[in-house]
C-alpha cells in the first residue's frame, strides 16, 4: 500500500480508502468515476486515483503525465485535460506505475484496489463497491409528522 500511495496522482473525499486505477481515455473508467463521485461527494469514501494509461489508447500516457505535471486532479481527468507539459516527475510516476501494476498482474482499467490487498478489475455498482468496502448506508426512513388519530 505504501507503493500505491507513492503512485497516487491525486485523492478526493474522506472515509474508507479505495485506490482507483484509471486511464483518462477509458470509457468504462468514466462510468465507474460517476459512481465514485457520488460516494466522494457524500464523504463516504476517499479515492486515491492512480493513472495507468493503457498502451492501445493513443496519447493516454502523455495525457496522464500532463494531468500530474499541471496538478489538474479529478477535474483534469474528467475534462480530458492535456497539455504539452511532460515534466520529469510526471513521467517518472507514470512509468513506475506501469511497471508496478503490471508486476502485480493488473492489466486493465478500471481496477479498484482495496486496503486489504484485494483488487477487482471492471466496473462495480455503488452497492457492490459499498459491500466491498464494508460500508453500511443508513436506512432512509420517511418521516411524517405525528398527528392525532381521528376515531
Amino acid at each position: 500500500l505504501k507503493t500505491l500511495d507513492s503512485l497516487t496522482a491525486f485523492s478526493r473525499g474522506g472515509g474508507k480508502v479505495v485506490y482507483f486505477v484509471t486511464d483518462p481515455q477509458c470509457s468504462y473508467c468514466q462510468k465507474a468515476e460517476n459512481v465514485l463521485k457520488s460516494l466522494i461527494d457524500a464523504n463516504i469514501i476517499k479515492v486515491k486515483f492512480i493513472l495507468f494509461p493503457l498502451p492501445f489508447h493513443k496519447g493516454a500516457k502523455k495525457q496522464s503525465i500532463s494531468i500530474i505535471c499541471d496538478n489538474k486532479g479529478f477535474a483534469g481527468l474528467r475534462s480530458k485535460y492535456q497539455s504539452k507539459n511532460q515534466c520529469p516527475a510526471g513521467k517518472n510516476k507514470i512509468n513506475k506505475t506501469i511497471v508496478f501494476l503490471r508486476q502485480k498482474g493488473i492489466m486493465a482499467t478500471p481496477t479498484y484496489i482495496f486496503s486489504d490487498g484485494w483488487y477487482h478489475s471492471g466496473i462495480l455498482s455503488k452497492q457492490a463497491l459499498e459491500h466491498s468496502l464494508g460500508i453500511k448506508q443508513p436506512l432512509r426512513i420517511k418521516k411524517e409528522p405525528l398527528t392525532p388519530s381521528r376515531h
